[in-house]
């Protein structure tokens, strides 16, 4: 006798979805078990509270604390986004949540700064300048670059999806009513603390990369609206832009802002060319040949510091007593020495996994149909970037800057960028609509 199977899926749900879902959990949980269990508690009560007595203590208090807030919580939102299938709708609430807590670091920093303290999170005294939670300033420059173009992204999304403008979106459509100003702009405040936590951390590269993020998202977004809004409108905007531009320019001529503009002074090409192709420095020698000595699987995860000064001249052992680090200030030619060919071919394997299935669905979506209840137009009247969605190419932009800052310095070293970067990648698949084949 033969049953037929009642299949455990809901209708409409494919296979790749839920193995979508479960590697997309299966990443995210590797962060929590192996950074929050083993590395940051150490960090917390060696680097941030210094050893103190109560040190342990308050890092128990706050896990615990936050975990019965996962114990209450999680069932139900779990329950309810399995109920209503709104999985994407709360992932997307998740990334709201995160862009405020990341402007809220941006906050500590500048209550660093006008405290005048010399100590990290007031608890650690540093001897150089730090920002925020980090004590390297080009990790926290790094860090705020990236999450500012994506929360600039957020935040355009929202305004284009409210002026149904958007390739796709996550209102429920039943509601007509107006969304008042500020829930719209909601993202605003964020975005420019970000922007803002980039430049004052001081790091150079974050400082110009920033500035060429905001330059470049707003092309973009000026571009998507150009043709789809009034001549009125279009004077306000670029009376705004300038209205911004002059208000920065002015700023750095009336404040003392003497440490920012010895940055900018230095911020020269000849400077980015030496710093990228390490011309300047003998890190980007040793590294070279670190890796044609060691070429199959290198020296090993955090071993180019122990191996350094095998390959330094009594010249370069000067410098380094002089000038200091230990690393070479390049991430892809200080993973190519320790990871050698076999580490560097899987981490490029990595990327390209996150990489090519977006590039392959954005080219979909510039020459496709998007499937029924997705907002459709002609691609001569709005142009074939206006079909990807706004929130892919903040990631496009925002991790490419990541990749350029890690050509001179190593912001892929902090698991808080590197996290940051890939989940960017792995969600924004959410914000991409369905497209129909042209097949018949």
């Amino acid at each position: 006798m033969v049953t037929d199977l009642v299949s455990p899926l809901n209708a409409g749900v494919r296979k790749r979805e839920v193995l979508g879902w479960a590697m997309y959990d299966f990443a995210n949980s590797g962060y929590t078990t192996v950074v929050l269990t083993a590395v940051f508690n150490a960090y917390f009560v060696g680097v941030v509270a210094g050893n103190r007595p109560w040190a342990t203590l308050a890092w128990t208090l706050a896990l615990a604390a936050s975990n019965l807030v996962l114990m209450l919580v999680m069932p139900l939102l779990g329950a309810h986004a399995d109920q209503h299938a709104s999985k994407k709708r709360w992932l997307a609430l998740s990334t709201l949540g995160c862009v405020f807590a990341t402007a809220a670091l941006a906050l500590v920093g500048f209550a660093q700064l006008l405290s005048g303290t010399d100590s990290l999170l007031w608890l650690t005294p540093l001897k150089s300048y730090f920002f925020s939670a980090f004590g390297y300033p080009n990790l926290a420059g790094a860090f705020f670059t990236l999450t500012a173009a994506l929360s600039f992204g957020l935040w355009f999304h929202q305004v284009t999806e409210e002026a149904g403008q958007a390739p796709i979106s996550f209102s429920s459509g039943g509601d007509d009513e107006k969304p008042a100003l500020l829930y719209t702009h909601r993202l605003l405040i964020p975005t420019v603390l970000m922007f803002a936590g980039a430049i004052a951390s001081l790091s150079r590269a974050a400082i110009l990369l920033s500035t060429v993020v905001f330059v470049v998202l707003t092309l973009y977004m000026l571009s998507y609206v150009w043709k789809r809004v009034t001549v009125g409108m279009r004077v306000t905007l670029v009376s705004v832009l300038g209205a911004l531009i002059l208000a920065i320019g002015v700023s750095l001529l009336v404040f003392k802002l003497e440490s920012l503009k010895r940055e900018l002074q230095a911020i020269t090409p000849s400077a980015v060319v030496e710093r990228v192709t390490g011309s300047a420095y003998y890190h980007a020698r040793v590294a070279k040949e670190m890796f044609r000595d060691h070429p199959v699987f290198g020296v090993g995860g955090w071993g180019y510091p122990r191996y350094l000064h095998q390959y330094l001249t009594p010249e370069d052992i000067k410098k380094l007593q002089i000038e200091g680090g230990a690393n070479v200030h390049n991430d892809s030619l200080q993973f190519l020495a320790e990871q050698g060919a076999v580490g560097y071919g899987l981490l490029l394997a990595s990327v390209l996994l996150l990489v090519l299935p977006l590039c392959w669905q954005a080219w979909r979506l510039s020459r496709a149909r998007v499937a029924a209840g997705v907002k459709d137009e002609p691609a001569t009247e709005a142009g074939w970037l206006c079909r990807v969605p706004v929130p892919l190419v903040a990631v496009w932009v925002g991790t490419s800057a990541t990749v350029c800052h890690s050509l001179g310095d190593l912001p892929f070293r902090a698991p808080s960028i590197l996290i940051v970067w890939v989940l960017a990648l792995s969600c924004v698949p959410g914000w991409l609509p369905a497209v129909k084949s042209n097949r018949p």
